[in-house]
């Protein structure tokens, strides 16, 4: 198939099992979310770009925008972290051996729950990537603020 290399679509006419919509889904989710967080990167790149003729006023305006964001963000990308964490401890007890013991047995169950466990890992793992966005907004934000503070002291 040609196109996006992250596409899991398939041709029309050609049947999806269960499991493969789920997967298509999950991946249609998680590219929606990543696609969210190149918009903000796009965004921030224009902030920038726009705030090199901006006035100290609207750049403090700005710092404030960012700082609320960033805190509105930063408990739940925390406590992400910390999820992310324990799933790693949790996951180091699942060998590659357990796992092909579990496909031989088939053992469709605990096979589905590492699934979602690796699914919502990612999920998390997202979360934070945004955080790390608003968190390099604030301090770009306050860097120019700052840059400003001298630019002024030496006209002055």
């Amino acid at each position: 198939m040609t196109g996006d290399r992250w596409s899991t679509r398939r041709p029309s006419g050609v049947n999806k099992p269960a499991m493969g919509k789920r997967v298509d889904e999950f991946c249609d989710h998680l590219r929606d979310k990543l696609g969210g967080i190149e918009v903000r990167v796009i965004d921030f790149k224009a902030k920038i770009d726009s705030n090199r003729e901006a006035t100290k006023a609207t750049i403090d305006k700005k710092v404030h925008a960012a700082q609320a964001t960033f805190v509105k963000v930063k408990d739940d990308a925390d406590a992400a972290r910390a999820r992310m964490k324990a799933q790693l401890q949790e996951n180091k007890a699942v060998t590659q051996n357990v796992i092909a013991e579990w496909k031989r047995n088939r053992e469709a169950d605990k096979l589905e729950r590492r699934a979602e466990d690796a699914e919502t890992y990612a999920a998390w793992s997202v979360l934070v990537a945004a955080e790390a966005i608003d968190e390099a907004d604030l301090a770009a934000m306050q860097a120019i603020a700052a840059r400003m503070d001298v630019e002024r002291s030496e006209v002055g």
